[in-house]
């Protein structure tokens, strides 16, 4: 799933929950760049979309 990280939507997310047979909770997605960069400007671009942490939620 294509998702807009800074202007240019430099990042994916790929579902690796339990419910998609992964490790993770259900309903978890990590989150990674598809264009080489360095770390920091990631972190960035990801601390810049406005998201807000909610805590884990078991389902």
């Amino acid at each position: 799933m294509p998702i807009s990280i800074g202007a240019t939507g430099t990042a994916r997310s790929a579902a690796d929950g339990k419910d998609v047979g992964g490790t993770h909770l259900p309903t978890h997605h990590t989150i990674y760049p598809v264009v080489e960069m360095p770390f920091s400007e990631f972190v960035e671009k990801f601390m810049s979309c406005g998201w807000v942490y909610t805590d884990k939620k078991e389902i």
